[in-house]
């Protein structure tokens, strides 16, 4: 068996057993793991098939391929849109709640208060 035939073989175990896994809802086929081993076994079967000049096989994988690099990169464009959503932002000072006035202290007496809240 050529190295080209491992590749093959190898290459149609990754794609069908993602496969297996998504019909048996082992795997989710939105995950990545199952972009990637879609990607990685496509890659290995479009291999095989343009050392044996099968055109229609290899314009497959290309679809394969791509349909699989396209969900990586939206999934990562959606994951930084919703990271983006969590920075901090300032907010005006006019807008922060009013805080009750507070009895002057000294501030040695706060930083006592303190350390025995915290001791306690």
């Amino acid at each position: 068996m050529s190295l080209i035939d491992v590749a093959g073989w190898t290459g149609g175990v990754i794609v069908l057993v993602p496969y297996v896994l998504v019909a048996l809802g082992r795997m989710s086929s939105s995950s990545q793991a199952y972009q990637w081993l879609n990607v990685v076994g496509g890659l290995l079967l479009m291999g095989t098939a343009l050392q044996a000049h099968a055109m229609p096989n290899v314009a497959i994988n290309v679809v394969w391929i791509g349909a699989g690099i396209l969900t990586l990169v939206a999934a990562a464009v959606r994951g930084a849109r919703a990271h983006r959503g969590t920075e901090l932002q300032a907010v005006p000072a006019e807008r922060l709640p009013a805080l009750p006035p507070q009895p002057n202290r000294h501030e040695d007496d706060l930083c006592d208060t303190l350390v025995m809240e915290a001791v306690a």
